[in-house]
């Protein structure tokens, strides 16, 4: 809900050196990267960043190795960026990130996007049924599908755990939705399917003001066979799915 959210950090006072200013484009203020070391192991290419919480504005970025900006998109505040990865869509390569707002409880309401060779977008990729996509994750499929994390929480009843009986929880979810309708194909929620007490958050801290994170989705891998191999933080465990069933395999 929107009570639960909050900007990001704000930054510290900005010395003029801490960010980029351009006579041409005034309207652009991306932080400075500093390079300050390089070895000869290090990979080449260009480097993919989203800062947000730091002097200048918050976006998508792409600097060279030795830290020249050589793309940038400003996301408007309170609003930041996170994931900027590259990906294909219909065998050619994009770019995608998440944007949004990200809550005190450390995940994000917003949508996914994906942008073309020429920086133009070809998608906005949202969560379906009611809720919202958050940074954690997405992923494209070759099936012109995605996979998206979000997060809900509901009231639970804690006290066989220790806790209150007027708690709360905040359920992992991941979605695959169809990119071209927006229709979700599959959903699967952790509530549904790992018990509380595999935790290890204490249930005695979760109410409604911080409902207990027992799962936190971290990450979504599409393997092989199918399968659905995802990572929580806070079981400190991996669970690959059943794409068909949502079972857990192992």
């Amino acid at each position: 809900t929107d009570s639960l959210t909050t900007t990001p950090p704000a930054p510290h006072r900005l010395a003029p050196n801490e960010r980029r200013q351009f006579v041409s484009r005034p309207d652009l203020q991306p932080p400075i990267v500093g390079v300050h070391a390089q070895t000869a192991g290090q990979a080449p290419g260009d480097v993919f960043l989203a800062p947000y919480g730091v002097a200048g504005q918050a976006g998508p970025m792409i600097v060279d190795p030795a830290g020249k900006l050589i793309w940038f998109n400003p996301i408007r505040a309170p609003m930041a960026a996170t994931n900027l990865r590259v990906q294909q869509l219909d065998g050619a390569p994009v770019l995608t990130w998440w944007q949004g707002t990200i809550t005190v409880h450390g995940y994000g309401l917003g949508i996914d996007v994906v942008v073309g060779r020429n920086y133009q977008t070809v998608a906005e990729v949202k969560a379906g049924n009611g809720y919202r996509a958050d940074l954690h994750d997405f992923q494209i499929t070759p099936q012109r599908t995605a996979l998206v994390t979000a997060y809900n929480a509901v009231y639970c009843n804690l006290a066989p755990l220790g806790g209150s009986a007027d708690g709360a929880v905040t359920d992992s979810l991941l979605q695959e939705i169809d990119i071209r309708t927006g229709l979700v194909m599959f959903e699967w929620t952790a509530l549904n399917h790992i018990a509380l007490s595999a935790s290890y958050s204490a249930a005695v801290a979760g109410s409604p003001r911080w409902p207990l994170d027992f799962f936190h989705l971290n990450s979504i891998n599409l393997d092989a066979d199918g399968s659905l191999l995802v990572s929580s933080r806070n079981t400190w465990a991996a669970d690959d799915i059943d794409h068909r069933t949502g079972q857990v395999l192992w």
